[in-house]
């Protein structure tokens, strides 16, 4: 197959995940809509209200608390489509890059070309080429460059990306992350694409800080089983995707804490994942700051009740963040905060508002976080 019929296949995936993703929000916003209208009916139950009113306000409170969770269900089969969608995605533009590839080695060969045509460059710094000997203990002789065992280097979708100055730097680094540094090299060459060079650049920075902090608890025999070798692959692709760039820190954190020791059970380790993947990226910057409350609160004069100083504290610790109720909710229904309906909840949020995190909601953020060094007493599984 040609690239061109890769890419138009990529381009029908990306319609349909974004006519996924607009029907997942929008089964999202409804259950918001439902469960806020729930909150609207029982919150105007009073002292006053007859028995018989109560009765009948909790009955339409509990409807629309069905009604979302039969949107809450509607949205998860459509997240389901999504990812899949995005796997077909990924594939396609894996077949276009060696489609392109083997474009271009048919376009250099000629007629009766020898083969594959090496692209070469006048100048490149040792730190470039030192890798690429160490790892294929090969001498590149002429131009800088000169001999190499091609077959040996690396498959036809990676040559190009090794032989190119900027690229080659990665590699280096790659190359230089202890314990590792060759898998992720090796999933990197493969998924690798002229667009992606910056992200995957900073993710190996990102990494390599990650891995230094924490090598002492690095478990070297898993590393090198097929399962974290799927994990790195998956990691890397969702990387390079533009929706997760700001996010590129949070996925080396989780890669490094998926090879230590410490690392959570198989099933939470997946689970984070997809989270990491799926929650935006305000997500994220709602758990830290619940986590790490910022300093500088006090108690205004106005606040009177419990949950009055509960919600003053989240309203200082959220501030400037543009975010608003649903956002919350999200983080909710994934049981990573507790409910900020629930009365027994303000209490202790309104002393520390940490306490509004979940177990695995400090878990998750533990997961996600650079040079983390407590995930040890994080490691009880809630299923």
């Amino acid at each position: 197959m040609s690239s061109n019929y890769y890419r138009d296949r990529a381009q029908r995936l990306l319609a349909d995940i974004a006519q996924l993703e607009t029907k997942e929000a929008g089964e999202r916003e409804r259950a918001a809509r439902e469960r806020a209208s729930a909150l609207r009916t029982t919150g105007s139950i009073s002292r006053t209200t007859s028995q018989s009113m109560v009765d009948s306000k909790q009955r339409e409170a509990r409807r629309s608390d069905e009604k979302a969770v039969d949107h809450d269900r509607r949205a998860a089969d459509y997240g389901k489509q999504i990812a899949s969608k995005r796997t077909q995605l990924a594939q396609a533009q894996r077949d276009a890059d060696r489609a392109d590839v083997a474009e271009r080695q048919r376009a250099s060969a000629g007629p009766g070309g020898a083969g594959v045509r090496i692209r070469r460059h006048a100048v490149v710094r040792a730190v470039e080429v030192e890798p690429i000997r160490a790892l294929h203990g090969e001498v590149m002789e002429g131009e800088g460059f000169g001999k190499v065992d091609i077959a040996r280097l690396a498959d036809e979708t990676t040559l190009d990306a090794v032989l190119d100055v900027s690229k080659g730097a990665v590699f280096a680094m790659v190359a230089a992350v202890p314990v590792i540094g060759p898998v992720v090299r090796e999933v990197i060459g493969a998924a690798w694409t002229d667009t992606r060079v910056d992200r995957i650049e900073r993710f190996v920075v990102e990494l390599g800080r990650n891995v230094e902090a924490v090598q002492g608890r690095m478990d070297r025999d898993f590393v090198k089983r097929a399962e974290f070798h799927a994990a790195v692959e998956e990691v890397v692709e969702r990387v390079v995707l533009r929706r997760n760039e700001t996010k590129i820190p949070r996925f080396a954190a989780a890669l490094t804490h998926s090879a230590t020791t410490e690392r959570p059970a198989t099933r939470m380790r997946e689970r984070f994942m997809d989270w990491l993947d799926q929650l935006r990226p305000i997500h994220v910057e709602i758990l830290d700051r619940l986590v790490n409350e910022p300093e500088g609160w006090v108690r205004s004069p106005e606040a009177l009740t419990i949950g009055q100083v509960a919600y003053s504290r989240l309203e200082h610790a959220l501030d400037g963040l543009d975010t608003d109720r649903y956002d919350l909710r999200e983080l909710e229904s994934r049981g990573l905060i507790e409910s900020l309906d629930d009365s027994s909840v303000l209490l202790p949020a309104a002393n520390q508002l940490s306490r509004l995190v979940t177990p695995m909601g400090r878990q998750f953020h533990a997961f996600i976080t650079a040079q983390r060094r407590d995930l040890a007493n994080l490691r009880e599984d809630p299923q």
